[in-house]
């Protein structure tokens, strides 16, 4: 299941997600990032399920949410 994006916290605009080929050398993987679409504020992460999630969790994150 994948979780949905938030819009961008500066300027509204649309998020999406971009992954790349993992990397042909042992013990990388590829990465990634989640990014405005409009203002190209983004966030990388290493791209594997751990990291992916985190960096959506942070993206989503907003001042206003509540402690988990």
């Amino acid at each position: 299941m994948q979780t949905e994006l938030k819009p961008c916290p500066f300027c509204g605009g649309e998020a999406k997600t971009n992954e790349t080929a993992g990397i042909p050398k042992e013990n990388m993987n590829g990465w990634g990032w989640i990014g405005c679409q409009k203002c190209r504020v983004f966030i990388n992460f290493i791209d594997n399920k751990i990291g992916k999630e985190q960096a959506t969790a942070a993206w989503n994150r907003r001042t206003n949410n509540e402690h988990e």
